[in-house]
């Protein structure tokens, strides 16, 4: 399957050819929009520190995205490489296993795990990069590495 790569520092997110209804999709990451007070801390998560925060848009031939609505569903669903530091790693009590990757939803972090988006994070003599799936999710997220 065709899959378009967009590499933002720290993240790149590939984006298979969607079902016509959606159709083509350009990734834009607005970091600079990430809001100041977003939480720190939830019931089961704890940021360390903030990635990116990407939009998905339907690709316009203006290249212009103020005020367009995100894509928020995706078949076949994108995959992201989110890369992690040794910094992250100490943070987290030196586990990597525990490292846990996690998007605001606007109400709470919610973590990508093996059931809803195949995620896995890889040891760091392999890469120190983790991958997930998405299906679905609110549209413009940041996206950070807790624990």
């Amino acid at each position: 399957m065709n899959k378009i790569p967009y590499s933002f520092p720290g993240i790149t997110v590939f984006v298979p050819q969607q079902v016509p209804e959606i159709g083509e999709i350009v990734a834009i990451d607005k970091k600079a929009l990430i809001p100041k007070d977003l939480p720190k801390k939830t019931d089961n998560f704890r940021l360390i520190r903030v990635v990116a925060n990407i939009v998905l848009y339907s690709k316009r031939d203006d290249d212009q995205y103020d005020g367009a609505k995100p894509i928020k569903k995706f078949n076949p669903p994108l995959e992201i490489r989110v890369g992690y530091t040794i910094e992250d790693v100490v943070e987290n009590k030196g586990s990597f296993k525990k490292l846990k990757l996690a998007y605001w939803n606007g109400n709470k972090w919610v973590i990508f795990n093996n059931t809803e988006h195949e995620f896995h994070i890889l040891p760091p003599d392999t890469g120190q990069v983790a991958e997930a799936k998405i299906k679905d999710w609110v549209g413009d997220p940041p996206i950070g590495w807790g624990r």
